[in-house]
């Protein structure tokens, strides 16, 4: 079931909060490919679009090859799909590579 724009506004906010709390990049990373399913349900829905702006750079600026380098590979295949999801074909093909060494 999809959330309420004030429940999905909350999640988002307690997801920025966890995002500002979280010491490593790697773990940052994974919290925001964490709350990708939720956010994925409504990306088309205009009344969400300002989170889903929100999202994309917090997303694309923690992918290095630092912040790759320690994840698992069932992390990692995770960040592919959010990637292909996405149709960013730079960065899904960034993770490929570290999937494949």
């Amino acid at each position: 079931m999809e959330s309420s724009p004030l429940q999905f506004a909350r999640d988002f906010a307690r997801l920025k909060s966890k995002l500002a709390a979280a010491p490593a990049a790697d773990l940052r990373l994974l919290l925001l490919v964490d709350f990708w399913p939720q956010l994925e349900t409504c990306q088309h829905d205009a009344a969400y679009r300002s989170y889903f702006d929100e999202y994309l750079p917090l997303l694309s600026d923690l992918i290095t090859a630092e912040t790759l380098a320690d994840l698992t590979m069932a992390e990692l295949t995770g960040l592919r799909r959010v990637f292909a999801a996405l149709n960013d074909a730079e960065k899904t093909s960034l993770v490929t590579v570290r999937l494949a060494t």
